[in-house]
């Protein structure tokens, strides 16, 4: 237990809902709701989201960690005292979710964009290996590029590899008392903007926010994305992937998404009706 205290403590972080935004009472059941941030989910554009308008932030194995209350006493030779655990608190759960292909893309040119801190990389490339577009040059994603292009080892070792909380799966970062389908997942790489699903879902659940698309922080770069697009490009013909990687590592995680995905498929056009009618497209 205290290996996942200290994991979850790390990599998932909780935002509970504040009294203030609304009315914690719901049809009879008293509950908070808590969106949880995940690494490259949008972590940073919510965070800093919910962190402005109050939303109080813990650890996510908290939340779920049950409270030992005492109910029988040490007899004479004092004995441990006996303990039943409970919940004093009951919590309900969203977030964001990507494709797990696309999002271990972004894990992986996250790992390369933290270990470029550590070293000049940028005296690796002399004058004619400049990129011709380049101005005030070289850039983060040339320099990834030009390291899994001389490295072919490399490349395959970064394909079929999870280092970080960036790249691990979803279902892997969760505390194994949270079923992931119990969560409410919001895409944000559906064809509905990510803003305008979450919007409905404030109001249909009484939460008084509403996020713009122009809050959106830390997104990817061109150079960033050329990047992520030579990544993607590598793996459309790499067999370790497909056949070991995408099967056993981010297989719960594709039935995840997929699950999420025909969800909102289902409900697209009621969806895109209530955006329209309640006035929440931008």
């Amino acid at each position: 237990m205290k290996r996942h205290k200290q994991f979850f403590e790390e990599d998932i972080q909780a935002y509970i809902q504040p009294e203030s935004t609304g009315p914690l009472k719901y049809e009879g059941e008293e509950f908070k709701w808590v969106f949880l941030a995940i690494p490259k989910n949008g972590l940073c554009t919510f965070s800093e989201f919910f962190s402005r308008h109050g939303w109080i932030k813990r650890p996510l194995w908290q939340l779920l960690e049950k409270d030992p209350v005492r109910y029988g006493q040490p007899n004479e030779r004092g004995d441990q005292i006996f303990k039943r655990m409970e919940k004093t608190e009951c919590f309900k759960f969203f977030s964001t979710i990507r494709n797990p292909h696309s999002r271990h893309t972004k894990g992986i040119v996250e790992q390369f964009n933290r270990l470029s801190a550590d070293f000049p990389w940028r005296d690796t490339f002399s004058e004619k290996e400049l990129p011709p577009y380049v101005t005030h040059g070289p850039f983060i994603g040339d320099w990834i590029v030009k390291e899994l292009e001389r490295n072919p080892l490399l490349l395959n070792f970064v394909l079929v590899s999870s280092e970080d909380q960036h790249s691990i799966p979803i279902t892997s970062l969760l505390p194994p008392t949270l079923n992931p389908y119990s969560v409410t997942w919001i895409p944000v790489d559906y064809e509905i903007p990510t803003e305008e699903l979450i919007n409905l879902f404030f109001l249909k659940n009484n939460i008084h926010l509403r996020i713009k698309k122009d809050e959106r922080v830390h997104v990817s770069d061109p150079d960033t994305k050329r990047a992520q697009q030579y990544i993607e490009d590598k793996k459309k013909d790499n067999e370790s992937y497909w056949r070991h990687y995408t099967p056993r590592i981010l297989g719960d995680d594709m039935y995840l998404y997929n699950h999420v995905i025909s969800q909102h498929e289902d409900q697209k056009g009621f969806l895109e009706m209530c955006i329209r009618d309640l006035g929440l497209r931008e």
